[in-house]
């Protein structure tokens, strides 16, 4: 005889079945075969596969049933973002994130902010500038790789023409950064 196998806490079938053994002593005593059954196990076959639902055991009705399934999914609740890791309907202040507020989290136009999801704040003239400057020690260290190549006595003639170029190139772009900076300080 088949068992099927639930998990100890949740009661959820776990799609794994043994078979049951024989019981000597309530076979003989009943005189008809009797089976003991495992551990988190019944006889009771489990409902099919439903999307977006785990199939729980009801030890009281000694059947299984649907419960929603949320686990995984991103929801918030006045603590903050949380993913769902259990089953059943949403509990305390749990609330499901919108497709738009994942996506709007993932690419940084929304924020969790006390208590709610907002769109992300322009950055400050002050944030901005430090920004711009993050640019500008970027290319600086860019710049130092093609002065090595400059200097380098081993460094062919195309070599130096082409660090010669990125150079200029960088110097251009890094310009472009210190009037932008100016104008944020004009503000």
């Amino acid at each position: 005889m088949i068992a099927y196998k639930y998990e100890e806490k949740t009661l959820e079938y776990t799609g794994q079945v043994e078979e049951a053994q024989l019981d000597p002593m309530m076979t003989k005593l009943k005189g008809k075969e009797i089976y003991s059954c495992p551990k988190n196990c019944t006889f009771t076959k489990p409902l099919n596969k439903k999307e977006g639902y785990a199939i729980v055991y009801d030890k009281n009705r000694n059947g299984w049933l649907y419960e929603i399934d949320y686990r995984g999914k991103r929801a918030y609740n006045d603590e903050g973002l949380i993913t769902i890791n259990y089953i059943g309907n949403l509990q305390g202040s749990d609330k499901l994130l919108t497709q738009e507020q994942i996506e709007g989290l993932d690419n940084g136009t929304l924020i969790w902010q006390d208590g709610q999801i907002i769109p992300k704040p322009a950055p400050t003239v002050e944030e901005q500038i430090a920004e711009l400057e993050r640019q500008i020690e970027e290319l600086n260290q860019k710049m130092l790789r093609d002065i090595i190549i400059l200097n380098d006595e081993n460094a062919s003639q195309e070599e130096k023409e082409q660090a010669q170029q990125y150079f200029n190139n960088k110097i251009a772009q890094k310009q472009i950064l210190v009037d932008k900076i100016n104008e944020l300080k004009n503000l």
